[in-house]
């Protein structure tokens, strides 16, 4: 039996509009380097961090092992190179402008102690007891022996830029004598320095001390050397570097690190012999300044862009802190209304699960490349662009992702799927490229362009449009194959284009530019977006509701199609990249040091084009119904009803919706083994707001008697432990139904009672039955017929 039933629906009211208020979920704390850390245990330290504001010089303290760090106020007037804490209480910071703050509180509160009047920058601290200590930095060192309260001038002259403490009585420090690089050796407390003259043209910017024998310095060009006797002689390493290195740090005799330049990392562990290159995630591209570990597992490394970068197992991989995330983020995709992507610089991959509120760093990603574009063709298959021709792609939703040939060396800026094969991306000096094999292979396409193509949008299959610097567009109505010059009035370089359908279209750019088409791109209107910031991306979420980001935490919103944009408030300025309007209306904005902003308040329609019916394997109704466009769409309860005067509606299941989708949705739901009578269903659209409607099938779903007998195998079979067992029985009587074991033996009897004419499914639980071979009986008599048959069932624990 089947039954087709269609039912043509009118559009919903639209109600609520885009939101005026935008959640700040992430932005990076710190955007200056953070030069040294010093901890006291293995949860507190502190970090020396370069920002000025008016004057306001701070320092950083972390009180849980440098997940979170906390600004506090120094009483130093320029940024910071060195910390140093000789206990829980008492701390002391050296400055660019030569000057030394004191903190006797745990770096609550901070007392300068030195000032050289700005001569002399001082990059490094440290002391040998409570009492005596020194500074050294560019060409000057001072001296105490009474825990600050006053300094001596003297000992070495050239620019000092590390030191460590071997005893009480004895010190070494690194630098340069602005040639060649040099270490410092005191043996009365720095009261006097001797030098040598260790690296010829290369500067020495760290110094390490495992122990009162064991040590390292590196410096630029990427030499290391290390000593065994206290500094009396030094070998050189081979890193593998070439880069300036600016840190050395050893867990242990065999295991240690260098880093610096270009985020470079390099590890040890036979104690310097050889090196091997770690690449961190994501890979911003900074120096690495400084390094500790708590134990040895457990490390963290600053840098120049003010990221902090953690292992928990010894340094094989480095993960950023979450806190502290900088990268810029310039691609947001939502595969549904909770998870989705964001890509940017290094590498940069963060996915969240609970529609943007949270984000969690993608450790992954197989290639350190600036993401500048990504697209979702579906749930599953997904794919990321950008510098160097690198593009990445995942078949499954995001767990695994891997590389792609794309036969471009140059930036990817921009990507667009019509479906999951047929895919476009855009790259300099016109270059343009199609793929029809979900990817795999890439093929060069004309488009008469010689500037770098900014943007592409596919409105169907056939019909694309591209984007370029002096106001051009271009528009293909044949998949690419030939591109059509558009006359846009404008002579500015539009950064993105996205259109709605293959008639309505917009186009953002350079100056707060804004151009609408609803005639496929013959006519372009220029809108005013009271802006002068250059615009960065554009999209719609419906043929009323858009929203265009760019510089300067530049926020535009429309609620009737561009008619009119209204500023928004971001709470930032950083520039804004990409925008992406989730399938519940959700928004969500990245952008610069790893913004990501969030809006929550949108409610669209649904559009449902059929609903209909049908009767499969005598008791399983299969429903299928369609919709046109989606827009808010958590989903479908499915609600079934026995047809009686008063009928009860029961939920039945839940069927997940798209969200918000100008395309075409299929959706099904089977409701398995019912029994014999009419029944009547109905579909309970919910928002994600908690709003919803009904659509009724129109007619009633018929599951008739059996017309005859039968005892289906067992599902599961094998089974532990248990398995359900259907059967039917087309005419009233007296049934049957029994277990036996091997031996003939009966086991249990599951039914022993007069049934009506109907399909029965029964649960067999065998949870105190050792594992064998059991068979099932039926018997079943009528008036007119007798029935028996058996199965055999396998139990399995």
């Amino acid at each position: 039996m089947k039954i087709k039933l269609c039912l043509i629906l009118f559009l919903l009211s639209f109600t609520n509009l885009f939101s005026q208020t935008w959640t700040k979920v992430q932005e990076g704390t710190f955007t200056s380097f953070v030069e040294r850390m010093s901890f006291i245990n293995s949860t507190t330290g502190f970090a020396t961090y370069a920002e000025n504001t008016g004057g306001i010089v701070y320092v950083l303290k972390t009180t849980n092992a440098g997940n979170t760090w906390t600004k506090i106020t120094t009483s130093c007037s320029n940024a910071l190179y060195d910390v140093k804490f000789l206990n829980t209480t008492t701390g002391y910071v050296a400055s660019f402008n030569g000057e030394i703050a004191k903190s006797t509180n745990g770096g609550t509160n901070w007392t300068n102690v030195y000032n050289n009047a700005s001569a002399f920058s001082l990059y490094a601290i440290n002391f040998f007891d409570a009492n005596t200590g020194f500074a050294a930095g560019q060409n000057n060192t001072v001296r105490t022996t009474n825990a600050g309260a006053s300094w001596t001038t003297g000992g070495v002259t050239d620019i000092v830029y590390s030191s460590a403490v071997l005893s009480t009585t004895k010190a070494i420090m690194c630098g340069t004598n602005a040639t060649d690089g040099f270490v410092y050796t005191s043996t009365n407390a720095g009261a006097s320095w001797v030098s040598t003259n260790l690296s010829t043209g290369n500067t020495l910017y760290d110094i390490f001390f495992l122990d009162a024998n064991t040590g390292f310095t590196c410096g630029n060009t990427g030499v290391c050397y290390k000593t065994t006797n206290g500094g009396g002689s030094w070998s050189p390493l081979t890193t593998g570097a070439t880069v300036p290195l600016s840190v050395v740090y050893f867990i242990d005799a065999n295991t240690g690190f260098v880093g610096g330049s270009n985020a470079s990392i390099y590890k040890t562990t036979n104690g310097g012999t050889s090196f091997t290159p770690i690449t961190a995630k994501p890979l911003v591209t900074q120096s690495n300044y400084d390094m500790y570990f708590f134990d040895a597992n457990n490390g963290i490394i600053s840098g120049s862009n003010g990221a902090f970068y953690q292992t928990s197992d010894g340094g094989n991989t480095w993960i950023i802190n979450k806190n502290n995330f900088t990268a810029q983020l310039n691609a947001v995709s939502f595969i549904n209304s909770t998870t989705g992507f964001a890509a940017g610089v290094g590498g940069a991959m963060e996915k969240s699960t609970d529609g943007g509120l949270t984000w969690t760093i993608q450790t992954n990603i197989p290639v350190s490349t600036n993401f500048n574009c990504m697209k979702f063709p579906t749930a599953t298959t997904g794919y990321a662009a950008g510098l160097s021709g690198n593009l990445i792609k995942t078949t499954d939703g995001g767990s695994t992702w891997s590389t792609q040939t794309t036969g471009v060396a140059s930036a990817i800026a921009a990507l667009d799927f019509t479906d999951a094969n047929t895919g476009y991306f855009t790259a300099p000096t016109g270059v343009m490229r199609k793929s029809t094999d979900a990817g795999v292979t890439w093929n060069a396409l004309t488009t008469g362009l010689a500037t770098n193509i900014t943007g592409v949008s596919f409105s169907s299959a056939n019909t694309g449009y591209i984007t370029s610097t002096a106001g051009n567009i271009r528009k293909t109505t044949n998949a690419g194959t030939n591109w059509t010059a558009l006359t846009t009035g404008v002579a500015v370089t539009m950064n993105a284009v996205y259109f709605l359908d293959d008639n309505t279209g917009y186009a953002v750019g350079a100056s707060g530019t804004i151009i609408k088409t609803t005639n496929s791109g013959t006519n372009w209107v220029t809108q005013t977006s009271g802006t002068t910031n250059a615009l960065a991306a554009v999209r719609f979420g419906n043929t009323s509701n858009g929203i265009a980001v760019g510089t300067a935490g530049t926020i535009l919103v429309t609620t009737n199609g561009g008619t009119n944009w209204t500023a928004q408030t971001s709470n930032t300025t950083v520039p804004l990249r990409n925008s992406f309007i989730q399938p519940n209306g959700n928004v969500v904005t990245v952008g610069g040091t790893g913004t990501i902003l969030y809006s929550n308040d949108q409610v669209l329609p649904v559009e449902l084009s059929s609903f209909t019916s049908s009767v499969q394997n005598k008791r399983n109704v299969i429903l299928n119904w369609q919709t046109v466009t989606e827009t808010n769409n958590s989903g479908f309860d499915i609600e079934r009803a026995v047809k009686s005067e008063n009928q009860q509606w029961n939920k039945v299941g839940f069927v997940a919706g798209n969200g918000t989708t100008s395309i075409q949705s299929n959706y099904s739901f089977e409701d398995k083994n019912l029994s014999t009578g009419n029944y009547n269903y109905r579909l309970k659209q919910i928002d994600f707001n908690g709003n919803y409607k009904y659509y009724d099938l129109s007619g009633e779903v018929i599951i008739g008697k059996p017309n005859s007998f039968e005892l289906s195998q067992n599902y599961p079979n094998p089974f532990n432990p248990s398995t359900k067992i259907s059967f039917e029985i087309p005419v009233d009587g007296y049934v049957s139904l029994k277990i036996y074991d091997i031996s003939g033996k009966e086991v249990t009897s599951l039914i022993n009672e007069f049934k009506t004419a109907d399909y029965y499914t029964v649960n067999f639980d065998a949870k105190l039955l050792s594992s064998g071979i059991y068979f099932c009986k039926i018997s079943a008599q009528s008036d007119s017929k007798d029935f028996v048959k058996t199965i055999k069932m396998i139990l399995s624990k």
